[in-house]
């Protein structure tokens, strides 16, 4: 039997709004990688960020901060940080701005008191449970600026007073700005910016290249606009259900909503349980 890697997004694929796992997916997965296929994550988060009952599962690889962070077989065998000449002034205009910013490097996140401040602000005014809070926090580390910080893999801003499309137009090419994991909970005010041509895509040929395996043997798996090119990479691109329609349309298959086994369907569908 052919062997093929399985490439899943975490947020709004794996794991649903309110933190939670389901064991339809796990058992699925389970049998996936019973068969001999390649199981990694794909994710936005920093390695620090994922969530300990998806460790504990036992991932053979982990592709982190949206393609920046590849470890496979426990060998970290990518990274990629920005530039400090290109990430101050971006910092700056934020901070400036009164804007939450948060730096994701290897060992977790860092953000300023005032960001702390204002994320726990906004997460509850949205409602958003406080066991997905502290995921969310999980790692963060504290500081009154981000001069110390080094190794910047990726950062994630909350509400701005401009929109992602509006900073994008601000912002230098080095970078790429986009709508936040959380769409659904987030607003346009809100993103994730990362090195421009640093994408889910390119952590997955790292990957890919480590384990031998043909891009048109790979799986992807999710359902925010990180997974674009994630989606358009892979040999076959699976969107949730409940995945944004720019998603669903770039997919090759779209499946059942996450709070559905949308993830043990779409691995039955495509007879790799």
């Amino acid at each position: 039997m052919e062997t093929k890697a399985l490439f899943f997004d975490i947020d709004g694929t794996l794991v649903n709004q309110k933190g939670e796992f389901s064991a339809s997916a796990r058992r699925a997965l389970k049998q996936a990688k019973d068969k001999g296929h390649k199981l990694l994550l794909s994710t936005g988060r920093n390695f620090a960020q994922i969530h300990p009952q998806l460790i504990d599962f036992g991932f053979d690889g982990y592709v982190c901060a949206a393609g920046a962070y590849v470890k496979c077989d426990g060998r970290l065998i990518y990274h990629k940080t920005m530039r400090e000449e290109e990430l101050k002034p971006l910092t700056d205009f934020l901070l400036a701005h009164d804007t939450m910013v948060g730096l994701q490097v290897e060992d977790g996140s860092y953000i300023t008191p005032r960001g702390l401040e204002q994320i726990k602000e906004g997460f509850q005014k949205l409602g958003v449970p406080r066991e997905n809070m502290d995921s969310v926090l999980g790692g963060v580390h504290i500081v009154d600026n981000f001069d110390q910080v080094k190794g910047v893999e990726k950062l994630f801003y909350n509400w701005a007073d401009i929109t992602v499309a509006e900073l994008a137009d601000q912002t230098s090419d080095y970078f790429l700005v986009q709508p936040a994991s959380f769409g659904d909970i987030m607003d346009q005010y809100s993103g994730e910016i990362a090195i421009r041509g640093i994408t889910k895509a390119r952590g997955m040929e790292k990957a890919l290249d480590y384990y031998g395996i043909d891009r048109e043997s790979s799986v992807g798996f999710g359902d925010a606009f990180n997974d674009l090119e994630m989606m358009e990479y892979a040999g076959v691109g699976v969107a949730m259900g409940n995945a944004r329609d720019e998603v669903k349309r770039a997919a090759d298959y779209v499946t059942d909503h996450i709070d559905r086994d949308g993830i043990a369907k779409a691995l039955e569908k495509l007879e790799l349980i």
